[in-house]
């Protein structure tokens, strides 16, 4: 006979009669109806008072089984009072919510920007790099073949800075190294060679005299149409694939060296109109930077620069805000991109910018020192076509004209990140610029339909970039040669 067992459990569970058991738990045996079934195989019946007790194990439960099943009753009865979430609670997690939305939104935006901002510095290393190679295999040393301009300084395959890094084959091609920052992702000088924007009056004919269409057929330098889109290059070698593209502009320095003659003038060859390769004795060469006239460093002529809005015209134009295209213009360029009209990579109202800055175009002020050389009748180099666009802001600017002045609208307070001859990228701000305020432009700012410095505008850049010419000026009778 087994000793007796003295827990409570056991003696209760021993005594099925027991009234104490009246509304028991799951776990204990179930009362069933005489004569009621029973499915469960492991169920077993007891004989005994008015029923049939069915016990569900055929040994009694344990302390922990117990323990589990009081648990699960308090779960329970927990669950039942509460159905969902009260309207204060779901207020407060709102609220919450928007707070900590208010606090990462502009961070991320900061963070996204800072991002596409190193993105370009990137891509302006990686050109300096491409020209620097470029230098050292040029067997006069120049850091490219020419500005990017379809028009005047000849068929961009072979003479311009966008395709000589295409050939070079280096670690960026410019159509794909696109500034994201920068809202206008097509340069006007290449809608100019797709067909897309008329470039009337800009064809040079000592680069185009005796050159022929892909057909064979001589160009005609009075209609700048026989020289640009498929009448010129034909259907194959599509030279948008190719990454004939940019949206950094360049600095006459950069395409053109320095002025042929002194002051404001330029070279005065009617076969070569203004802006175009005989304008300087460029392209920048590692003669000028070497040579012992040079009146600056490396490190502060600059190359490349985020480019400005165009006017979408030619590129004669003032316009501070830009141009945009036509509905003509834009299905005249995706159609030389893709005939078949898979891609669509601009519409109607797009904006373009500018390839190039304007060089020596921008007056001092009279009796304004200047650390760049010239005086009241001469003129420095004007920056305004490449663009401080980086994490700048919408804001006023007065214009300064006859009739009293105007205010325009654009970005301010931002920098530009800026490729210098020595290949080195650095920001260059907008800082103060007319006035003493920030006006969206480097250095010389837009006074009436031209371009003034004065002391405001030397100290913006007076640390930072180089205006005056890169060499002492020939002097008369001196033999000082250019």
């Amino acid at each position: 006979m087994p000793p007796p067992d003295t827990s409570f459990a056991r003696r209760l569970w021993a005594n099925p009669a027991d009234p104490r058991k009246i509304g028991r738990r799951p776990h204990q045996p179930a009362v069933l109806a005489k004569g009621a079934e029973v499915d469960s195989p492991s169920s077993a019946s007891v004989s005994g008072g008015q029923g049939q007790f069915l016990s569900r194990a055929a040994s009694p439960p344990d302390r922990l089984s117990l323990q589990q099943d009081h648990c699960a009753d308090a779960r329970c009865r927990l669950d039942s009072k509460r159905t969902a979430f009260s309207l204060v609670e779901l207020l407060v997690v709102t609220g919450v919510l928007g707070l900590m939305m208010a606090l990462v939104l502009p961070n991320l935006s900061a963070v996204r920007q800072s991002m596409m901002s190193a993105t370009a510095v990137r891509y302006l290393q990686g050109f300096g790099k491409g020209f620097l190679d470029h230098a050292s295999s040029d067997r006069r040393g120049r850091f490219c073949s020419g500005a990017y301009d379809h028009l005047r300084d000849g068929d961009i395959r072979y003479h311009s800075w966008v395709g000589d890094l295409i050939s070079a084959r280096g670690e960026f091609k410019p159509g794909h190294a696109i500034d994201p920052v920068n809202e206008n992702k097509l340069s006007e000088e290449t809608a100019i060679y797709i067909g897309g924007i008329d470039g009337t009056g800009k064809v040079n004919p000592r680069r185009w005299s005796g050159k022929k269409t892909v057909t064979g057929t001589a160009v005609d330098l009075n209609d700048a149409s026989t020289m640009v889109g498929r009448d010129y290059f034909g259907t194959t070698g599509n030279l948008w694939d190719q990454s004939f593209n940019t949206n950094f502009a360049a600095t006459w320095y950069f395409c053109r060296g320095d002025c042929i003659g002194t002051g404001t003038d330029v070279n005065p060859i009617d076969e070569d109109p203004s802006r175009c390769p005989l304008d300087g004795d460029g392209p920048l060469s590692t003669a000028h930077l070497g040579d012992s006239r040079f009146l600056t460093q490396a490190v502060k002529v600059p190359l490349l620069g985020p480019a400005a809005g165009s006017n979408a015209d030619t590129d004669q134009g003032t316009s501070p805000s830009g141009g945009t295209l036509t509905l003509s213009q834009a299905l005249t360029i995706n159609d030389f991109i893709d005939p078949l009209g898979r891609k669509r990579v601009v519409r109607m109202g797009d904006g373009v910018c500018e390839g190039m800055t304007d060089g020596p175009a921008a007056d001092i002020v009279a009796e304004t020192i200047t650390p760049f050389g010239g005086n009241g009748d001469q003129a420095v180099h004007s920056f305004r076509d490449i663009s401080p666009l980086h994490k700048a802001k919408p804001g006023k600017v007065q214009i300064e004209n006859d009739s009293g002045g105007e205010t325009i609208t654009q970005l301010v307070g931002g920098y530009a990140p800026v490729l210098f001859a020595d290949g080195h990228v650095a920001k260059v701000y907008d800082a103060k610029g007319s006035g003493g305020r920030r006006d969206g432009w480097l250095g010389p700012y837009r006074k009436d339909d031209g371009w003034t410095l004065d002391q405001g505008a030397i100290d913006e850049v007076r640390d930072a970039l180089w205006l005056g010419r890169l060499r002492a000026a020939p002097t008369a009778g001196g033999g000082s040669l250019e």
